[in-house]
């Protein structure tokens, strides 16, 4: 699979085989990838990011959920920017619970991702 592609399932636990941790998952053998930290003037220009963006828009939520995350450690897991991208961590997290059918779960996610959301933006503003 290409970096770039998108991988032959959208892994749900339980229902798949785990990605990395499984031989049969799509992702199994290859190294994490270590990315740049994004630019937040220049988003679009970041591939790690319009990759997740496109993971996330075709259903892949767990996929997006994992390389969002990559953005965020890049980002030092702090500050403005840092807080964004885990709000896209979990409203990526949200999809996969409701994929899973777990409606308290979907509610829970995407209320802490309506929390970060705000939160960046009043990082940003202040």
């Amino acid at each position: 699979m290409s970096d770039d592609s998108l991988p032959p399932y959208s892994y749900v636990p339980g229902r798949f085989p785990h990605p990395v941790t499984d031989p049969a998952g799509h992702s199994y053998g290859q190294p994490p990838r270590k990315v740049p930290p994004l630019d937040p003037a220049r988003w679009e220009q970041s591939r790690e990011f319009c990759h997740a963006l496109r993971l996330f828009n075709a259903g892949y939520y767990w996929e997006a959920h994992e390389a969002w995350e990559a953005l965020w450690m890049a980002a030092g897991r702090k500050g403005a920017d840092a807080t964004a991208l885990k709000g896209l961590i979990k409203l990526a997290a949200a999809g996969v619970k409701a994929r899973e059918g777990n409606a308290a779960g979907v509610e829970r996610h995407a209320r802490r991702a309506a929390e970060l959301f705000r939160a960046a933006l009043s990082e940003r503003c202040s």
